[in-house]
């Protein structure tokens, strides 16, 4: 061959080759997909950055005393050093201006009165994931019992308890798509309620009974609740355990109102309704006495900007009866798979200020925890990679919480950062399931003793720092 038939040859066999190195092969119920890439220029020729130096970079963010040369510096020593001291730092609880003060007040209340926790969060909490270990964790350190608020028709299986029905009963949710024939937005604490077809005069009955797989702390109560309003008409309503009638009554029209009676944790508890049908808010199985309670409220497919849709005095009235001393509000996950730019990224931080805003109108002496998304996974050229404006929805909700006077914690971080969901989901065992989302239940297990651990470190000093101030006084 002569020497251009040669070029030539070898000119066409390379470009073939890179032609089928951009195809890219899926297999979608069993059908062979195939889909032609044209790289860039900059992706052929540029040197791949691996997720270590992106999780470098992304924390070297967070610091703006960091300029681009020192970033490009990542390899030496001193800079690592300082990196790896700033990530320590954002891993943990980040507070408005260093002030501690209101999650030192939740602490004081712990120790030694009553108190409330209401965990706030989308699917990535249903289940009572992170929620279930967190109580735990509060119940051994602090007293109280039970699991808490939950509703009438939870939208998935509690870990903690079994609802069961008689009867046609129906879930109607303050968030997301809204049933257009409610006239009203009275949805209570769990932002929804439950009611029956009154039009069908039998009874209709509720069947709680303890879930033999929760932990021990939630089996523990001795106290049981229903949480109601009455649009019109009248209700009876029986509530007994083993046979026994503990409590019998008429519910005539009211707005918000509960009926509490003693139970024996060890029967399950029957409530039997006849009549016109309550609107049943939450149901609640607590202790008696001091210690903590925490709910878990999981809101599937919300953002976290539905709090200000509610009847404001009505909500307010319904959290004021509850006067929770900490709230934990865990979103930011829906909105990902629909924001195309930073601009969007930033108004969806602007919504979740209001929301925040108003939440501290109505409770201005309850500390918030915001909890950032974790990382989550699309595919990007056919590859699993974490969502790109992931980074920028983390960073508005931090702005967000630590200027309304709330708390952040940095749940991408603390998995890992840049793609660590990948690393989660090849664990063995898996501690992510394959939708690259939600976490296994060795996954919840995993990030909640993250979580709590960053919670006991701030427990532990504000312990120190009561010690000391004692000590001082004691001096003087």
């Amino acid at each position: 061959m002569k020497p251009t038939q040669t070029f030539l040859f070898f000119l066409a066999v390379g470009l073939l080759l890179l032609l089928t190195s951009v195809v890219k092969q899926n297999f979608e119920n069993n059908v062979l997909l195939a889909t032609l890439q044209f790289p860039s220029p900059k992706d052929i020729f540029a040197i791949p950055e691996d997720n270590n130096q992106k999780l470098i970079r992304s924390i070297a963010k967070l610091d703006s005393t960091f300029n681009e040369k020192e970033i490009e510096k990542i390899d030496t020593a001193a800079i690592r050093k300082r990196l790896d001291s700033l990530l320590t730092l954002q891993k943990k609880i980040q507070f408005p201006g260093g002030d501690k003060s209101s999650l030192y007040g939740f602490f004081s209340k712990a120790k030694t009165e009553r108190v409330r926790v209401m965990h706030y969060g989308d699917s990535q909490i249903e289940g009572e994931r992170i929620t279930a270990q967190i109580r735990d964790k509060m119940q051994r350190l602090w007293g109280g019992g039970g699991p808490g608020l939950f509703p009438v028709i939870p939208v998935a299986p509690k870990l903690s308890v079994i609802v069961e029905t008689t009867g046609e009963w129906y879930r109607k949710v303050g968030f997301g798509p809204r049933d257009t024939t409610i006239k009203h937005n009275l949805y209570g604490p769990l932002m929804s309620y439950a009611i029956y077809n009154d039009k069908d005069t039998s009874e209709h009955k509720i069947i709680i009974s303890p879930n033999a797989k929760a932990y021990a702390t939630a089996k523990n109560f001795d106290k049981f609740l229903i949480y109601y309003g009455l649009m019109e008409g009248k209700c009876s309503y029986t509530i007994s355990q083993e046979n026994q009638i503990l409590k019998s009554g008429v519910l005539e029209p009211v707005k918000w109102a509960y009926i509490e009676v003693s139970v024996s944790n060890q029967a399950p508890v029957n409530v039997t309704f006849k009549g016109n049908s309550p609107m049943i808010y939450a149901l609640s199985l607590e202790k008696w006495g001091k210690g903590v309670i925490v709910d878990n409220i999981p809101m599937r497919g919300a953002s976290g900007t539905d709090f200000t849709k509610q009847n404001k005095s009505f909500f307010r009235s319904t959290l004021q009866t509850f006067q929770p001393g900490l709230l934990i509000l865990q979103f930011g996950g829906n909105v990902l798979p629909y924001l195309d730019d930073e601009k969007e990224c930033k108004n969806y931080g602007r919504w979740i200020s209001s929301q925040l805003k108003y939440l501290k109108s109505l409770l201005p002496e309850t500390a918030i925890l915001f909890i950032g998304p974790s990382d989550m996974s699309t595919k990007i050229n056919g590859e699993y990679q974490t969502y790109p404006l992931l980074e920028c929805v983390r960073d508005e909700l931090k702005k967000a919480a630590l200027e309304n006077g709330c708390m952040f914690w940095d749940m991408y971080l603390n998995m890992g950062g840049y793609n660590s969901m990948i690393n989660w989901v090849e664990a063995d065992p898996p501690l992510a399931g394959k939708d690259y989302t939600h976490f296994t239940l060795s996954g919840t297990k995993k990030i909640s003793e993250m979580l709590w651990q960053a919670i006991e470190n701030e427990y532990k000093e504000f312990q120190m720092t009561n010690k000391n101030s004692y000590q001082k006084l004691n001096k003087e």
